[in-house]
């Protein structure tokens, strides 16, 4: 399973990430959050460690969203707002890169119809395994808390057994929300998602990674054994 490091603000975090197993990076681009980083300071971060690059964006314009990401050469953006489908249609054409969808959890019930909105249950692209064919739609949807102060980044969770019974499972979901080593194992357990993704649940400080709760997020979140 692949475990994301978010919100990273420092090249030794980027390393921290990398020499305990993590498989990508993340880094806020959008401005006027507490771990933003600018596109210089995101490619000293990127070019710390050799992970796969995530930059975050909310309700950026989409040609802003493609510059970003050619100039840091992302292999993922993150869309964190309010992005409409048709937006993330219109991005789909302007970006080599995945395109992941953050859908903040209020209401478990809702989840199938706004997933669908975005990717489609059933759409062959989304699918866990290996052969992901044409690239229309959303390439993951990223389960996040709702908070109304932020977007992301507020280290709230969501239902995860709600969840679990409602989310179609040919979706290859990454889950993110108040993730900590502590609990993280329990929400692969339920959820058995793509990828785990986690920020301030690994901090000392915000934009400060703690290198024993990185060490430990990463060895509880694959410690789980499929059933």
């Amino acid at each position: 399973m692949d475990v994301k490091i978010c919100g990273v603000c420092r090249a030794e975090d980027a390393r921290l990430a990398a020499d305990a197993g993590a498989t990508w990076l993340g880094v806020i681009l959008a401005p006027g959050r507490t771990r933003t980083q600018t596109v210089d300071r995101a490619g000293a971060i990127f070019d710390a460690a050799p992970l796969r690059r995530a930059g975050v964006f909310v309700d950026a314009p989409a040609q802003d969203v493609e510059r970003t990401a050619r100039d840091l050469s992302l292999d993922a953006v993150q869309l964190h707002g309010d992005e409409s489908p048709e937006y993330v249609a219109a991005l789909r054409d302007l970006v080599s890169c995945e395109v992941w969808k953050v859908v903040r959890v209020r209401d478990p019930g809702d989840l199938p119809s706004v997933i669908g909105a975005y990717a489609g249950s059933g759409d062959p692209r989304l699918a866990r395994g290996p052969q992901r064919r044409e690239r229309t739609g959303v390439d993951a949807v990223l389960l996040d808390g709702w908070s109304p102060d932020a977007h992301g980044g507020v280290g709230v969770r969501f239902d995860w057994a709600a969840v679990a019974r409602v989310i179609p499972r040919d979706v290859r979901v990454i889950v993110a929300g108040g993730l900590t080593p502590d609990n993280v194992g329990a929400a692969v357990s339920l959820l058995r998602p793509a990828m785990v993704d986690v920020s301030s649940g690994v901090e000392e400080a915000p934009g400060r990674k703690s290198p024993g709760r990185v060490h430990a997020f990463i060895a509880a979140a694959r410690g789980v054994k499929e059933t």
